[in-house]
């Protein structure tokens, strides 16, 4: 799905809420999705509440340890207009980025130690 659309000769990006259906049909992200994508289905989640399933998201894009999320995070609420919906949702997911990057990192640990277990003889 495009991130942009256009009705006449107005044009606007799709905030997440807009591209949900989209979003929910992909396939899990990996480090090679879009950020946008993974910014998208991020905050869908924590609005909902899925904290479990945020975490395991995350830890694909590494934010424990990998500054690219929570900066394109910082750089497009602050592109966004002080009253966007999205702008809101990004801060409120901000706020929780130290719990969120905790977790990510717990998560990323447990599907490590899993694949060491399956590998095991």
């Amino acid at each position: 799905m495009p991130l942009v659309s256009k009705s006449g000769e107005k044009v606007g990006v799709l905030g997440p809420r807009d591209r949900e259906r989209f979003l929910q049909g992909m396939a899990d992200p990996d480090r090679s999705a879009p950020l946008v994508d993974g910014l998208h289905r991020s905050l869908l989640l924590w609005e909902s509440g899925r904290r479990h399933d945020l975490a395991e998201l995350l830890a694909t894009f590494q934010v424990d340890s990998d500054l690219a999320y929570w900066s394109y995070s910082q750089a497009l609420s602050e592109l966004l207009p002080s009253d966007d919906p999205e702008r809101m949702l990004i801060h409120g997911l901000m706020g929780d980025r130290e719990a969120i990057s905790d977790a990510a990192a717990m998560s990323a640990r447990r599907a490590e130690q899993l694949r060491i277990d399956v590998d095991r003889p």
